[in-house]
């Protein structure tokens, strides 16, 4: 860990120099914890999505009685779920198969 925070400090230095900055709450930590972006949680050997994106999509379902709005949620979920390991997933929630 302290040749990851030479590193950091390396980076810093790089980009005070092209007058960039980095967020004042970053932290170094072990990949295997997974990266948290844009929706996803990215490990070494996986993708999952972000637990909040299930949770409002299971609650927009079980909210939306028109076929029509049901349709563009199941496009809208297999548009995120086809970019991650999902497919157990996307068919408990919306009983279809992942093409």
């Amino acid at each position: 860990k302290a040749e990851l925070w030479k590193i950091r400090d390396a980076v810093h230095g790089q980009m005070g120099k092209k007058d960039l900055e980095i967020k004042p709450n970053e932290r170094v930590f072990p990949v295997e914890e997974g990266i948290d972006f844009l929706g996803y949680v990215i490990r070494p050997d996986y993708v999952r999505l972000r637990k909040r994106i299930k949770q409002k999509f299971a609650r927009k379902m079980h909210e939306v009685i028109s076929r029509k709005r049901r349709r563009e949620l199941i496009a809208s979920f297999y548009g995120m779920t086809k970019h991650a390991d999902c497919n157990k997933l996307f068919k408990k929630l919306t009983g279809k198969e992942m093409r």
